[in-house]
């Protein structure tokens, strides 16, 4: 199957990036066709040896990191066309099959815009060994605010009216 889904993961030593990245391999449909970078910020081995099998890694020591979004960019050059592009933390959880709500979700999308983007604001929750925990039961969303320099539309989070739902699962996207 051809690799069609890029996802770039920042991670600043955050050994939660091992249980991400299975949660996100052991969920999709369509494992095979995501190709996985990330961007391990961190001077111990103990991590990049629990994740070096399962994607492609770029190691830098957390001593020389220049923040979140030097290493964004760094990961955004491994990039090489693919259809898709997934960019993430190292912190997230995913509902089953969420490769292809996404991909149908972009392509319904695609009717009516020439580049489509989703985008989410997540709850704050907790995992744990019993699971996960949404801290917040307020739901967020971003809007539209303005435009800067007429250009380039400017996006701010709002409270959603509606209550998040106890078993919500939704925490990638």
């Amino acid at each position: 199957m051809t690799k069609d889904c890029f996802v770039q993961i920042a991670c600043y030593r955050d050994d939660d990036i091992v249980d991400t990245i299975s949660d996100l391999l052991n969920k999709a449909k369509n494992p095979d066709s995501i190709r996985i970078v990330v961007g391990l910020q961190d001077d111990s081995d103990t991590i990049y040896n629990k994740i070096k099998n399962l994607c492609e890694i770029i190691h830098i020591p957390h001593s020389l990191s220049n923040g979140v979004c030097y290493i964004r960019n760094k990961l955004q050059q491994y990039y090489n066309n693919e259809k898709y592009y997934l960019q993430l933390d190292s912190h997230h959880r995913f509902s089953y099959g969420w490769d292809c709500y996404l991909k149908n979700g972009i392509h319904t999308l695609n009717k009516n815009h020439k580049k489509p983007i989703i985008t989410d604001y997540l709850p704050n929750c907790h995992i744990s060994a019993e699971g996960l925990t949404v801290k917040s039961k307020v739901l967020y969303d971003i809007r539209m605010q303005n435009y800067m320099y007429q250009k380039i539309p400017i996006f701010v989070p709002y409270k959603k009216k509606q209550k998040a739902k106890n078993n919500l699962i939704k925490y990638a996207f």
